[in-house]
């Protein structure tokens, strides 16, 4: 998802997802500002296993991670985040 929110992952993953900023009736909210997904709804447990519904996990990132533009830094900091939840 990280090289999906910098443009850097190839159009056809980019289009599997659309951005909060993207959808009219989204476009007023504070969240539009952030780098965050749409979470499709599903009726199955089969479509929930697809990358446009389990991609957007990257909302539940906080902010300051989801801005990082370097992706080794992100790395770093991503694990960090991780590390310090499970401890």
């Amino acid at each position: 998802m990280h090289a999906i929110a910098n443009e850097e992952a190839p159009i056809y993953l980019q289009e599997l997802v659309q951005h909060v900023n993207e959808t009219v009736t989204h476009s007023n909210l504070g969240s539009s500002d952030s780098i965050t997904f749409i979470k499709p709804c599903t009726q199955t447990k089969f479509a929930e296993r697809a990358f446009s519904f389990a991609g957007p996990v990257w909302n539940a990132l906080p902010a300051k991670l989801r801005s990082i533009k370097n992706k080794d830094t992100f790395k770093r900091h991503l694990m960090t985040h991780y590390f310090r939840l499970a401890f």
